[in-house]
């Protein structure tokens, strides 16, 4: 399960739009605040789930990759 979480510097990483990173750490972590449900926070540093980050590079919106992240987090449950 765990396999399914990514640190926001990696998950950066491995965003790209024409050979350039599509979003930095810095984005990710202001989204992961304002949509706590896009990733959890472990021993104080945050982690998104890859499909939240997936669904985002594929543009789609904050909204519906929280309702992804909604979904890793009922996993866990």
């Amino acid at each position: 399960m765990l396999n399914d979480l990514e640190s926001l510097p990696t998950a950066a990483g491995r965003t790209v739009k024409q050979g350039k990173r599509k979003f930095s750490r810095i984005t990710f972590w202001r989204y992961v605040q304002r949509e706590p449900d896009l990733g959890v926070r472990i021993g104080g540093r945050h982690f998104m789930w890859r499909a939240c980050r997936e669904a985002l590079n594929q543009g789609q919106t904050l909204a519906e990759a929280a309702e992804i992240g909604r979904r890793c987090h009922a996993r866990l449950s």
